[in-house]
């Protein structure tokens, strides 16, 4: 066989591959520890902020997961929007955005929150937001970011879902607005 005709696979998004293996990783220490090596690294909750812990799990909770189906599901999100993203932004830029707003969502949490939270939410919602507002042209907002708001909050009001992860979500999605709108701008 030629080599014009080999397939070869291309490791195409490094940082949201790595994020993506780091999290499954996570998940099985998780089951070997019993759910011990989450509470102390991976997930955020209200804690002595002059210990070492505090600060591991303001960037680890991202990387954290309460189940397997959890992990499958941010993690379909993360593959398709993160790697198209990455190739647009650039792997440095996108880790940059994930540190950003894993440290961003985990500092508000926690002093806020009154639970323990682990969980990539905000890193899912934080790349919707980046992909639906880094179009934006003459200051014109997408429409199909408005409806994925409205639709979103909708879903918040009706399903009733896990509110301490729609905070961060929603924490990322700002993050993910703000991200999209500066790197818009930056391009005129």
């Amino acid at each position: 066989m030629s080599n014009e005709n080999r397939k070869n696979v291309h490791f195409d998004a490094p940082v949201i591959i790595g994020f993506v293996l780091l999290s499954a990783l996570v998940m099985i220490i998780n089951m070997m520890t019993n759910g011990e090596s989450t509470k102390a690294a991976f997930s955020v909750y209200q804690s002595d902020y002059h210990s070492i812990g505090f600060y591991i799990r303001l960037f680890g909770h991202v990387l954290g997961n309460a189940s397997w189906s959890d992990y499958l599901r941010n993690t379909l999100y993360i593959l398709v929007l993160g790697s198209m993203l990455e190739a647009r932004f650039k792997s440095v830029n996108m880790l940059i955005m994930i540190i950003v707003t894993a440290f961003v969502t985990g500092l508000i949490y926690s002093f806020v929150g009154e639970s323990q939270l682990c969980g990539a939410s905000c890193i899912v919602f934080m790349l919707m937001c980046l992909a639906a507002l880094s179009v934006i042209k003459d200051n014109v907002i997408p429409f199909t970011f408005i409806m994925f708001i409205i639709i979103y909050l909708l879903n918040v009001m009706i399903v009733h879902e896990n509110v301490a992860g729609t905070r961060t979500g929603i924490i990322g999605g700002a993050c993910g607005a703000l991200f999209g709108y500066v790197i818009s701008m930056r391009k005129k």
